[in-house]
């Protein structure tokens, strides 16, 4: 993407109309770590925890692009229970560490927190040690360290990335393909002003 320095990786800016496949990856990649990684390691250097409950918003809605992502859903594939599918895959497949709680995350931290912005049964505690925490109240209950899912998920990022740029993932890039051209489908037919 040597010919496209002046990138802000932002839709509604740049020109994707000529983007060739490895650098339509190369752009989301990029696009990613403007807009998500970034600001998110920015918010957490600072110590800050007033906004807690929005980044693991964002961790949970980044767990589930990438997974539509890595799976290639558009509306012709989109199925009952895939939002649910590809979270947890993504999770399963690039961080295997949060697996157990995969389908506790999807449920009362993803689907809590875009439905009625709480998080249903858990809770977020920067201050543990581990990534979670199991406590049996009347039912079991799960206090999630944000800040180590949010470095699970930048490895994840990084690894899946590194999956997309090699030849031989054919399926995996014929996905990534497909929700790009899914996703963007009107900045790819409209150039920006």
């Amino acid at each position: 993407m040597d010919d496209h320095n002046s990138f802000t990786y932002l839709a509604d800016y740049d020109d994707l109309t000529s983007l060739k496949n490895d650098e339509k990856i190369d752009w989301v990649r990029k696009r990613i770590n403007k807009v998500f990684l970034k600001p998110v390691n920015r918010f957490k250097i600072s110590n800050n925890t007033d906004l807690a409950l929005g980044v693991m918003t964002l961790i949970c809605c980044a767990i589930e692009a990438l997974g539509h992502f890595r799976n290639g859903r558009t509306d012709k594939n989109r199925v009952k229970g895939q939002d649910e599918k590809d979270f947890k895959l993504f999770i399963k497949e690039y961080m295997p560490e949060a697996s157990r709680i995969g389908r506790y995350l999807y449920y009362y931290f993803r689907c809590g927190l875009a439905h009625a912005f709480v998080i249903e049964r858990g809770s977020i505690e920067g201050e543990i040690k581990s990534l979670y925490e199991r406590e049996k109240r009347k039912r079991v209950f799960y206090r999630v360290n944000p800040w180590k899912l949010f470095d699970l998920l930048e490895k994840a990022i990084e690894n899946y990335f590194n999956n997309l740029g090699q030849k031989g993932r054919k399926r995996l890039r014929k996905n990534f393909r497909n929700r790009f051209e899914y996703s963007y489908k009107f900045w790819l037919e409209n150039r920006p002003n």
